[in-house]
């Protein structure tokens, strides 16, 4: 890229309130933030808000949809890689376990994610 960060997380708790042994879960949706590194600072890397990046709403790869009693693979994995070719940034991420996709980051996805500004100590 050009020297900032990308954050990727599922910006939830997951089900810690009914079900702690299930804080692993849902795995969806992947939000995204851009990261800048503030030399001086007691926090180094400062990050924009977030923006919902991708979903599978809860659809298993055989279309089923996930609930209580139908336990359906449904998560987005956010161990990623990230590579630059020809100009062109790539999000390499595995879909629900089963699959290994590639989505384009351009300038126009990143678009308003702004970094705030502030001052080192």
């Amino acid at each position: 890229m050009d020297g900032r960060y990308l954050l990727l997380h599922h910006n939830h708790r997951g089900d810690i309130q009914s079900r702690p042994e299930k804080t692993h879960r849902p795995r969806y949706p992947v939000f995204i933030a851009v990261g800048e590194f503030r030399p001086g600072a007691d926090q180094p890397v400062w990050f924009s808000e977030s923006r919902m990046l991708m979903t599978t709403d809860g659809v298993g790869v055989d279309g089923s949809q996930e609930g209580p009693d139908n336990p359906v693979e449904t998560g987005i994995g956010i161990y990623t890689s990230f590579t630059t070719c020809t100009g062109a940034n790539v999000l390499w991420y595995p879909d629900r376990k089963f699959f290994l996709l590639g989505k384009k980051i351009t300038d126009d996805l990143l678009r308003g994610l702004e970094v705030p500004a502030g001052r080192a100590r």
